[in-house]
C-alpha cells in the first residue's frame, strides 16, 4: 500500500486515492485518502494473519465508502485564497520601482540640496515625501482592490472584513 502523501504517486485504487466524475459539468478529479487506504491495508494485513494462524475464526472488517459529492467551489475557493497569499505581496510592492527611480533622480539632481539651500526646512520635505508615497501607495491599492473584489470576485477580498483589510493594506504600505 503506498502511503505517500504527494498525489502524483498514487493510482486511482480506490484505496488510496479515489476518481470521482461529474459528467454534468464535464469535471473529472480525484481525492487523495492515504489515511484511510493505511487503514485498509492494515485491515487486510490482520485479517490474512488471522486467517493464517487461526484456521476457525471469521473476521468480518473494513471501512465503507459511500458515495459522496466533491463541492468543487470549495476547492476554487480554497485555490484563490492561496494563490492570494503569493500575489498579494507582489501585487502590493508594484509601486516599488518608482520609489527606487525617486531616490536615484533626488540623488542625482541634488534635489535636497537645492531645496535646502532655497529656505525648505527637512520636516515638509518629509511631509510631502511621505504623502506623494503613501498616496501613490494608496492608488495602487485601491486599484488592485477593484479588480481582485469585483471584477474576479476573489473570495478572500470579498468575505473580508473591508475595516481588516484597509487596516491590513495601510499597515503594509507603512511599514
Amino acid at each position: 500500500m503506498n502511503d505517500n502523501h504527494y498525489w502524483q504517486y498514487h493510482r486511482e485504487n480506490g484505496f488510496t486515492k479515489v476518481g470521482i466524475v461529474d459528467p454534468e459539468n464535464d469535471l473529472d478529479t480525484s481525492v487523495l485518502k492515504v489515511i484511510d487506504g493505511q487503514v485498509e491495508a492494515a485491515s487486510l494485513i490482520n485479517k490474512a494473519y488471522m486467517k493464517e494462524n487461526f484456521k476457525d475464526l471469521t473476521v468480518m472488517t473494513g471501512i465503507n465508502f459511500y458515495p459522496f459529492e466533491i463541492d468543487f467551489e470549495w476547492y476554487v475557493k480554497k485555490m484563490q485564497a492561496e494563490e492570494c497569499a503569493f500575489v498579494v505581496p507582489i501585487c502590493l510592492c508594484l509601486g516599488l520601482p518608482v520609489f527606487m527611480y525617486q531616490l536615484v533622480l533626488e540623488k542625482e539632481k541634488r534635489l535636497l540640496q537645492t531645496m535646502r539651500i532655497n529656505g525648505m526646512t527637512l520636516v515638509n520635505y518629509w511631509i510631502v515625501n511621505f504623502a506623494f508615497d503613501f498616496l501613490y501607495y494608496v492608488i495602487t491599492y485601491v486599484i488592485f482592490l477593484f479588480f481582485s473584489a469585483f471584477i474576479f470576485k476573489m473570495s478572500v477580498f470579498i468575505d473580508t472584513s473591508a475595516i481588516i483589510l484597509l487596516t491590513v493594506l495601510n499597515g503594509w504600505g507603512l511599514v
